[in-house]
């Protein structure tokens, strides 16, 4: 069903029909009616695009009126962009008796067709909140409206705050007729009134509670008496704060202040729900009551200054001392207990609020984290008191207050993530991290960098301990699948698909497509969107270009092709994935920034394949993902019923390990390239071919003044340990020296970071070659980096970052579409 409106072009309605038959002979349903001059308006402002279809409108709440005209558009070229509705839509309509301008539903769509969350009650809720607008009325929205679509309501209601939106519609239903009704007899109750109603425990089970009550006595009182009322409830909730610090004498004065409002020989007491709503939308006059009445009392004690200034206090913050910090802040502020009113800062509140103020505060905190997290959270639950106290005469800085320390907590509490038990667990928790650093990096950049080490600490203690599991289990029944899979997963799916890209990017690994979900728009909305498909893998140990490069494209472990150099070349045996393609009846192509006189892994490719592409002419990092790549691949494909390509990318890893920061720093432009690629591909081919993304390993993210430790520095420390190899195999990190003073790479004997592992379990992780540490190598002992370490691994170990690698199937069939639209 769809909505274009145009007064070019008439069609006049016969009887009560919703239906029209234009002189083509086609048929519409009719949506609304409008007169000409709106919808030639409408239609010059609105965005323009191509129509091929006939769209007519109705009225719903018009079937007895006289239609002049009903406004269609025919096949025309030049019209507005065509909006597209579900099925439910109609059902919103129908309940709701309005007339949308086409640009009011165009600006909403999401919320009416889109979110799955939001169910039909709220739909027709944001509706009328759209008509009220259009009207210049305040619509009441519901409160789960106000969760779920806050940007939305705060249009329509001109507020700039879900809390500013609730104190005004709780004001405006203590002032209602309808809202007076619904308290008096709630089973006639109408939806946003009962919803309120409920929503502040004033209704339950169609009965008034004590709130209720008392929310229908403060309706029917007149304005000054209502004034008193909040007087009362400010009074009543300064002396409950005053009772909790203990402050009998000051208790005592406010009861008698309370006592001078004429309404409190109606009230024992304010009900707490109630009396919380009432201080929460106080008037001006009523803070001005309250304060003159508990000063006559001598209840309030004002002072210029507290002894602590704003240094003093971030510092407290900074080194995590929370019992002084409350004892110098609280105890000097106590004697002002109607700091809790909208009263002027005292210069004393003033410096705690200067003191507190967000972006510093952060800074503070996350340096108090990253140095003394064990004293932390007494620290924040000591600012959250003292936030509480200051809230009401400075409810803006409390709130940011209030959500910097929700902030510091979720961190603390993700320094100490909860051991994985799978992959998934693994991923989720390495996800998470992202979600993290999307929206807190710029304000803990120290903790960050502890958690993340945290998460990796404990995936590869996971990794460690299920590994050689993993490795030596049945393919078909392990737990997660493992890159010597991908020539038995390609050949499956040449039986869906008759031509298939395999990418493998080297570095690319599974964090890297993680980070490119979160943070590039393309791929982000294809993974949320079903188009790019991701199953995680894992890439053999040590996780080296060479031998992952072998063990990708054979199927086998290092132990069994022999390679973890990918300089050599070997003859590739039955079973790799060129065989298999063609097997199923596959014309196989290479394509490499390398050619295949070049010795190594683009020399096994050039045997292997039916077909070898050097990607001449253009840089090396970045020859992959061109043009001239989709033009080789779909002179293949418009060849050969099935096909199997092979495409080497080097951009990631192309810096050398040791500077793995920078590294990192290609993934959006290799995700920007990716994503542009697979569409060129794609508007070629249409959906003829499957493009995957893979890599050989991960890159670990190190910090910017580390660097890795290559082999040949790794013997040398070897050789001062008094041990010797020929060669290390794989990059390793970190390496300490028990003797402080015989080499270069640290001083400290504590950092003593490395195992020896035997010919044994080299060969249970299906890692040992014939031609490499003589049946021995290093493992990494440590994790992601650290701070007290000079040098961190790249390949080699078992963290996360390097042994996680992408399977990506791009669904070429949804990208086609989004092209055409």
């Amino acid at each position: 069903m769809y909505i274009v409106e145009d007064p070019d072009h008439w069609y006049r309605r016969e009887g009560p029909s919703p239906e029209v038959v234009s002189p083509e002979g086609d048929s519409a349903e009719l949506i609304d009616v409008m007169d000409a001059s709106s919808i030639r308006e409408i239609r010059n402002s609105a965005d323009r695009g191509a129509v091929t279809q006939l769209y007519i409108t109705r009225d719903f709440d018009s079937f007895a009126a006289n239609w002049e005209a009903i406004a269609a558009r025919s096949q025309v070229k030049d019209a507005p962009q065509v909006i597209q509705y579900f099925d439910d839509l109609t059902e919103v309509l129908s309940k709701v008796r309005f007339s949308l301008r086409f640009s009011d539903v165009m600006q909403y769509q999401d919320l009416i067709n889109a979110d799955d969350e939001c169910d039909l009650s709220l739909r027709v809720n944001a509706l009328e909140l759209l008509i009220a607008k259009r009207k210049g009325q305040s619509g009441i929205p519901l409160p789960a409206l106000i969760d779920k679509q806050p940007v939305l309501v705060a249009e329509c209601r001109n507020a700039d705050s879900p809390e500013q939106i609730r104190k005004t519609i709780l004001r405006e239903l203590l002032t209602s007729d309808d809202f007076i009704f619904a308290l008096e007899e709630p089973a006639k109750v109408t939806l946003e009134h009962e919803a309120w109603a409920i929503h502040m425990g004033w209704i339950r089970e169609n009965e008034k509670t004590l709130s209720g009550e008392q929310a229908l006595s403060y309706a029917k009182a007149t304005r000054g008496a209502k004034t008193e009322w909040e007087s009362y409830a400010l009074l009543s909730h300064a002396q409950e704060a005053a009772a909790s610090r203990s402050n009998m004498l000051i208790d005592t004065k406010l009861e008698k202040a309370k006592n001078e409002l004429s309404i409190s020989t109606e009230l024992t007491d304010l009900d707490s729900d109630f009396r919380s709503v009432l201080v929460n939308i106080a008037s001006p006059e009523s803070y001005e009551m309250a304060q003159q009445l508990a000063d006559e009392k001598g209840a309030l004690r004002s002072i210029d200054s507290i002894d602590i200034g704003i240094d003093e206090i971030r510092r407290h913050v900074r080194e995590s001392r929370p019992k002084e910090l409350k004892e110098n802040i609280i105890n000097n502020l106590d004697q002002i207990p109607l700091a809790l009113f909208s009263s002027s800062p005292t210069s004393g509140i003033q410096t705690v609020v200067d003191a507190l103020e967000s972006d510093i505060l952060l800074s503070d905190l996350d340096t108090a984290i990253a140095n003394e997290e064990s004293q932390v959270n007494k620290l924040i639950t000591r600012l959250e008191e003292i936030e509480d106290f200051i809230e009401p005469v400075a409810s803006e800085e409390a709130a940011k207050t209030r959500s910097n320390l929700t902030d510091a907590r979720e961190m603390i509490s993700a320094l100490s993530p909860t051991s994985p038990e799978s992959p998934t667990d693994c991923i989720e928790l390495y996800d998470d991290q992202l979600d993290r650093e999307a929206s807190l990096s710029t304000q803990f950049g120290e903790t960050e960098r502890k958690i993340a080490d945290a998460v990796l600490r404990v995936c590869e203690d996971y990794i460690r301990d299920t590994y050689r599991q993993w490795a030596n289990t049945d393919p078909t029944s392990r737990e997660v699948a493992m890159i010597t899979d991908i020539p038995t997963k390609v050949e499956k799916l040449l039986d869906n698909h008759d031509h298939i890209l395999v990418i493998v990017s080297d570095g690319f690994g599974l964090r890297q497509w993680l980070e490119a979900t979160h943070n590039n728009e393309k791929i982000s909305d294809w993974a949320k969107n079903g188009v790019a498909s991701n199953t995680p893998m894992t890439t053999i140990f040590p996780s080296e270009t060479g031998a992952g490069h072998y063990s990708l494209f054979t199927g086998q472990f290092p132990i069994e092709h022999g390679r973890d150099d990918i300089q050599k070349a070997i003859n590739p045996p039955e079973g790799n994935l060129f065989d298999r393609a063609r097997r199923a009846g596959a014309y196989t192509q290479a394509l490499s920034y390398l050619h295949d006189g070049a010795g190594g892994f683009s020399e096994v490719l050039g045997s292997a394949a039916d077909n070898f592409v050097h990607l001449e002419g253009l840089r090396a990092e970045d020859a992959a993902f061109q043009k001239e790549t989709v033009k080789h691949i779909a002179d293949v494909v418009n060849q050969y019923e099935k096909s199997v390509h092979f495409l080497q990318h080097n951009q990631i890893d192309q810096l050398h390990e040791g500077t793995d920061h920078i590294a990192d720093s290609l993934i959006p432009g290799v995700a920007d390239d990716l994503a542009t690629f697979v569409k060129q591909l794609t508007k070629r081919l249409g959906d003829n071919i499957l493009p995957i993304l893979t890599a050989d390993h991960g890159m670990v993210r190190t910090a910017n003044s580390r660097k890795s430790l290559t082999s040949g520095e790794g013997l040398n420390a070897l050789k001062n340990r008094g041990e010797y190899y020929q060669d290390l195999g794989q990059r390793v990190a970190g390496l300490k020296d028990n003797n402080q003073q015989s080499n270069s790479f640290g001083k400290n004997p504590e950092n003593q970071w490395f195992e020896i592992l035997p010919k044994q379990t080299m060969q249970e992780l299906r890692a040992l070659t014939k031609d490499k540490c003589d049946g021995r190598t290093l493992r990494f002992k440590r994790r992601y980096y650290s701070e007290k370490e000079d040098m961190t691994a790249t390949h080699g170990a078992f963290t996360f970052d390097e042994m996680f690698i992408p399977f990506v199937e791009f669904d070429t069939s949804l990208i086609d579409n989004e092209l055409r639209a």
